[in-house]
C-alpha cells in the first residue's frame, strides 16, 4: 500500500483530489495545514506529496522547505498545485525549493493521474531498491538493467549531457518523444542543436554555475525545437554528475513537457487582457485603490471624465484635496465591508452611485474595488417628475378654487403666489392683476401682509417701470440672476427694501390680453429655463382662472339686471342670445373643469406613488435600466392620459362652422364616456336602447347636440338625486332610446328618468330664459339654449312630458 499526502486548507479541494487519485493499493492521507502535513510525514512514509501553495499560518513553500530540510522527508517528491500563485516568480520559487512539478488549477485529470502514477511507480522502485539493497549490491548488473529500464520507461525525459562539449551522452525514450528525434539522431547532436536560439545563453550560464559549484540544481523553463520544427516547452532541471575521480564532467537533466501548461498560461493571460478590455469598454467607471490612497487601476470611462492619474492620490484626482476626504469609506471597506453610497462630482456636475468592496490579492494584501454608476439622468428624472407632480397639484388647487363660488380672484392669487414660490424655491414673490378701470397693475397677493393696503404699479407714457414692468411692456417672460446688470434695473430698488439678488417675471396673457403677472425673487439658487417654463405654464392657468372669475362676476352682474335690460332693449335680442350661448358654455366649462379635476386625481396619485417607489427602490439599490424604463413609461402614460383628458374636453366646446353628417348614437356614447362617472357617483344607472334597423345618421352640429343632451342628462340627474334624498331606497335610472318615425325621415331620441316628473304648474315655463327650479345654483338658460339649438339651429323639435315615474324629453331631428 502506497501513501499519498494531499495538503490543502479547503475540504472541497481535498475531496476533488481524493476522487481523481482514488485507486486500489493507494492510501490517500489528508492534511489541512502545513503543520499537520509535517506530522504525517514524520510518522509515515509517503510516495508523493501534493501541496497547495496558498494556506493560512504556514504556506506551501514554507512547508516544502521543512520537508526538504529533514533527512527522512527531503527526497519525497512534491507537486505544487495552485489557482492563485501562478505567476512566474511563484512557479520558479516552487522548483527552487525542490518541487518536481508545479501545476496550475484547473488541473487536467488525466495529466495529474499520469504524473502521480509516475511518481508512485518511482516510489515503488525506490521501495524495491531499499528492500533489496543487499541483493542489488550482489547483482549489480541486474540493478543496472533495472535502472536502465526505469531510465528508459520513465514518464519524464531524462538525458545526460557532457559539460564541455554539450553532447547528449545518454537519454531515454521519453526524451526522444519530446524532441521528435530517434536515439541514433540524438546521439549525433548537442543540446545546443535542439535548443531554441533565444534559450541557449540562459542554459550555458546555468551549466557554468553548476560546473563552478555555485549552483547545485539548475532549473528553468526552456524551448526545444523538435525535428518537425514545432516548438515544445519543457521544465528543465539539471544537476551535476561526478563520474570519474569526483570530477564534474557530466550533468543529468530531467525534462518534462509543459507545452500544455504554457498554453493554459497564455489562455489565462488572454482572459486577463479580455477582462481589462471589458472593464475599459464598460460605461460604468471602475477604479482600484490601495490603503495608502494610491490608484492602482482606472478604466477608460473614468479616464475620459477625470483625465490622467499622473501619480495622484485618489483624493487629489477626484476631489482636488490635499488629504483624505472626511466622507471617505476606505476604513469600512478595508475592514471587510461592502458599501453603497452616492457622490456628486463638482468637476463634471454628475451624480454617481458608488459601490465599494474589498479586493483580496494573491499576496493577501487588500485593495478597494469601486464602481461608478452615473445616475445623473435618474436624479434629473426624479426632479422632473417631482416638479411636474408639484405643478399638477398646483393646477388642481387653482382649479378647485376656480370652481368654488366662495373663492374670488384674491383667493386664487394667494394660491398661485404660494405655488409659484414653492415651485421655484423663491423667498419672495407677488401676483398682480390688471386693473380694468385704470392702466395699472394691482397686486392681488404679496408674501408680505397687504390685506389692508392697495398696492398698484402705475403706467406712464413709457409703459410700466423697472424690472417688474419689463415683462409687462414686452409681454415676454424673463429672469435674471444678476438684476443690477439687467437693462431694466434703473436703480429700481429703493433704500431699505429687501435686496433683490435674483428676479423672474412672467406676464399672464389670454387671447393677447394682459391679465396680470407673476413676479418672484431671491431663490436659494440661480433661476433656470425650467423654472421659467413651469411659471409660464402656471401663468397661463392663472390667466384662464382670472378670466373665468371675471366672467363669473360679469355673469352675476348680468343676471341681476338682465330682465330689465331685455324689456328696455329688445332690439338687442340677437346680441343677448349670443351672450346666453357664451354663458351656457361657461357654465358647462365650470362643470368640465370640475370633471377634469376629478379625472386627474387618480393619475396624480399614481405619479405620486411612482416617485415614492422610485425613492424606496433606489435606497434598496434595486434600480436598473429596465426599472427606470418601466417607471418612466408608467409616469408618461399617466401624463398622456391627463393630456388626452384636456384634449377631449377642449374639443367638446369647439362649435362646427357648418352642418355635417354625424351618428347620433356615436355622439351620445362619446358624451357618456366622458361623464358616466358623474352619474355613477350619484348611483344613477344610464342605459341606451336602439332599434335594430334604426337609421342613426343625421345632419347638424354634433358638439352643440352633445351639449343639449348633456343639459338634459344633468337636469334628469338633479331630479333623481333630489328624489333619492326623500326616498333613499329608490334605484335611480336614466334611459335613452333611439329610433325613427314611420317614414324613417327623422331620428328620435327619448330621454326618460324616474326623478318624479315636472310639476304641471311650471311645465309651460321651463323653456323660458332664466327660469330655473334650482334656486341660486341654476342659471335658467340650459333648457332655453337646448331648445334654441335643436329647433332654430338644427330644424328639429324638443318637447317634454311626464311619464309614469318621471319626465321624458323627446328630441326629433
Amino acid at each position: 500500500m502506497q501513501n499519498i499526502l494531499i495538503v490543502d486548507d479547503r475540504a472541497e479541494n481535498l475531496l476533488v483530489l481524493e476522487t481523481i487519485l482514488a485507486q486500489p493499493d493507494v492510501n490517500i492521507v489528508r492534511a489541512v495545514s502545513g503543520k499537520e502535513a509535517l506530522w504525517n510525514l514524520l510518522r509515515d512514509e509517503f510516495a508523493l506529496v501534493i501541496l497547495d501553495v496558498q494556506m493560512p499560518e504556514m504556506d506551501g513553500f514554507e512547508t516544502a522547505s521543512f520537508i526538504r530540510s529533514n533527512n527522512k522527508t527531503r527526497t519525497v517528491p512534491i507537486i505544487f498545485i495552485s489557482a492563485v500563485s501562478i505567476e512566474e516568480k511563484f512557479i520558479s520559487k516552487g522548483y527552487e525549493i525542490g518541487a518536481v512539478d508545479y501545476l496550475v488549477k484547473p488541473v487536467d485529470d488525466a495529466i495529474l493521474k499520469s504524473k502521480v502514477n509516475a511518481f508512485l511507480a518511482l516510489h515503488k522502485q525506490k521501495q524495491l531498491i531499499t528492500e533489496h539493497s543487499e541483493l542489488l549490491r550482489k547483482a549489480n548488473e541486474e540493478l543496472e538493467k533495472e535502472i536502465r529500464i526505469i531510465f528508459e520507461q520513465a514518464p519524464i525525459g531524462i538525458n545526460i549531457i557532457e559539460l564541455t562539449s554539450g553532447r547528449l551522452v545518454k537519454f531515454n525514450q521519453t526524451f526522444c518523444n519530446i524532441t521528435g528525434y530517434s536515439h541514433d539522431e540524438l546521439s549525433t547532436l548537442t543540446w545546443q542543436n535542439i535548443t531554441h536560439p533565444d534559450d541557449i545563453a540562459q542554459q550555458l550560464d546555468g551549466l557554468k554555475r553548476l560546473y563552478s559549484g555555485s549552483l547545485s540544481v539548475f532549473s528553468t523553463e526552456k524551448r526545444y525545437i523538435r525535428k518537425d520544427s514545432n516548438i515544445v516547452w519543457v521544465s528543465f532541471k539539471c544537476i551535476p554528475l561526478c563520474v570519474r575521480e569526483n570530477k564534474l564532467t557530466l550533468s543529468l537533466a530531467i525534462v518534462e513537457d509543459i507545452t500544455y501548461k504554457k498554453q493554459m498560461e497564455d489562455i489565462i493571460k488572454t482572459e486577463r487582457d479580455k477582462l481589462k478590455s471589458i472593464m475599459d469598454t464598460m460605461e460604468d467607471g471602475i477604479y482600484i485603490v490601495t490603503k495608502d490612497n494610491d490608484i492602482d487601476f482606472i478604466n477608460k470611462s473614468l479616464l475620459k471624465e477625470f483625465g490622467e492619474v499622473n501619480g495622484r492620490k485618489c483624493y487629489e484626482y477626484f476631489h482636488d484635496r490635499t488629504q483624505q476626504c472626511p466622507w471617505c469609506k476606505n476604513n469600512e471597506v478595508f475592514a471587510g465591508k461592502s458599501v453603497t453610497w452616492e457622490w456628486h462630482s463638482s468637476k463634471n456636475n454628475k451624480t454617481y452611485s458608488l459601490f465599494d468592496t474589498p479586493l483580496r490579492n494573491i499576496d493577501e494584501s487588500i485593495y478597494k474595488f469601486e464602481i461608478f454608476h452615473d445616475i445623473s439622468d435618474i436624479k434629473k428624472a426624479q426632479a422632473i417628475m417631482k416638479r411636474e407632480l408639484d405643478f399638477q397639484r398646483a393646477v388642481a388647487e387653482v382649479s378647485e378654487a376656480l370652481l368654488s363660488p366662495e373663492m374670488d380672484i384674491d383667493d386664487i392669487s394667494v394660491i398661485v403666489n404660494k405655488q409659484a414660490m414653492k415651485l421655484t424655491e423663491s423667498l419672495h414673490g407677488y401676483v398682480s392683476e390688471t386693473d380694468r378701470s385704470a392702466p395699472e397693475q394691482t397686486v392681488s397677493q404679496y408674501n408680505v401682509d397687504n390685506r389692508y393696503l392697495r398696492l398698484a404699479f402705475p403706467k406712464d407714457n413709457d409703459g410700466y417701470d423697472a424690472l417688474w414692468g419689463y415683462a409687462i411692456d414686452t409681454k415676454q417672460a424673463f429672469y435674471t440672476n444678476n438684476p443690477k446688470e439687467h437693462t431694466a434695473y434703473k436703480c429700481c430698488i429703493p433704500e431699505g427694501n429687501i435686496p433683490v439678488k435674483r428676479f423672474m417675471c412672467v406676464p399672464a396673457i389670454i387671447k393677447n390680453n394682459l391679465i396680470g403677472n407673476i413676479a418672484l425673487s431671491n431663490a436659494e439658487r440661480d433661476y433656470t429655463d425650467e423654472d421659467l417654463n413651469i411659471i409660464q405654464r402656471l401663468a397661463a392657468i392663472y390667466a384662464i382662472a382670472i378670466d373665468r372669475k371675471r366672467m363669473d362676476e360679469d355673469l352675476k352682474t348680468l343676471n341681476c339686471n338682465l330682465e330689465a335690460m331685455v324689456k328696455a332693449e329688445t332690439e338687442k335680442r340677437q346680441n343677448q342670445e349670443q351672450m346666453l350661448i357664451q354663458q351656457s358654455k361657461m357654465a358647462s366649462m365650470g362643470e368640465m373643469i370640475g370633471l377634469i379635476a376629478h379625472q386627474w386625481r387618480q393619475p396624480l396619485n399614481a405619479i405620486g406613488l411612482n416617485i415614492q417607489d422610485l425613492g424606496e427602490t433606489y435606497s434598496c439599490g434595486e434600480i436598473n435600466d429596465k426599472y427606470v424604463e418601466d417607471i418612466v413609461g408608467s409616469t408618461m402614460n399617466q401624463i398622456n392620459f391627463m393630456s388626452k383628458t384636456i384634449d377631449d374636453f377642449k374639443n367638446f366646446f369647439i362649435p362646427a362652422k357648418e352642418k355635417q353628417l354625424f351618428n347620433v348614437k356615436t355622439a351620445i356614447e362619446e358624451l357618456l364616456s366622458m361623464f358616466v362617472h358623474v352619474f355613477n357617483r350619484s348611483k344613477i344607472h344610464i342605459s341606451i336602447k336602439t332599434e335594430q334597423d334604426a337609421l342613426l345618421v343625421t345632419e347638424g352640429y354634433p358638439n352643440e347636440f352633445k351639449q343639449v343632451v348633456l343639459n338634459i342628462l344633468n337636469n334628469s340627474r338633479d331630479a333623481v338625486v333630489t328624489k333619492k334624498k326623500n326616498a333613499p331606497e329608490i334605484n335611480g335610472w336614466i334611459e335613452l332610446s333611439i329610433n325613427n318615425n314611420e317614414g324613417k325621415s327623422k331620428v328620435i331620441v327619448s330621454i326618460k328618468d324616474n326623478g318624479g316628473g315636472i310639476p304641471e304648474s311650471i311645465k309651460e315655463r321651463i323653456f323660458e330664459p332664466y327660469f330655473t327650479t334650482k334656486g341660486a345654483g341654476g342659471t335658467g338658460i340650459g333648457l332655453y339654449m337646448s331648445k334654441t339649438i335643436i329647433e332654430t339651429n338644427m330644424g328639429g323639435s324638443l318637447t317634454v312630458r311626464n311619464c309614469d315615474s318621471g319626465a321624458e324629453v323627446r328630441i326629433e331631428i
